[in-house]
């Protein structure tokens, strides 16, 4: 299933901070939808990235989440892609 243009996506970026992949337990996926929308926990590997279709769990995450936390340590990058336009963490905090 291709992603359309117009959709929204999260893209958590691993800084290197540190050695070892970052948990976060509060994202949702697109297995969810349709469902009771319980939240799925994803990995961003050592120096990888991961996109999470934006909704409102990885929203929530992002604001004030796992997510959050973690760009706050400086562990994580986190950028919201809409329209094939990139909007950095602080644009929507």
């Amino acid at each position: 299933m291709a992603v359309q243009n117009t959709t929204g996506y999260i893209r958590v970026t691993h800084t290197g901070v540190t050695k070892n992949s970052i948990y976060l337990k509060d994202l949702d996926g697109e297995i969810n939808r349709g469902t009771d929308r319980q939240k799925v926990p994803c990995y961003v590997p050592f120096q990888g990235s991961i996109d999470v279709l934006l909704c409102d769990h990885t929203l929530a995450s992002l604001k004030s989440g796992d997510v959050s936390g973690f760009v706050s340590l400086g562990c994580v990058k986190a950028f919201v892609v809409r329209n094939l336009r990139s909007e950095t963490y602080e644009e929507i905090t």
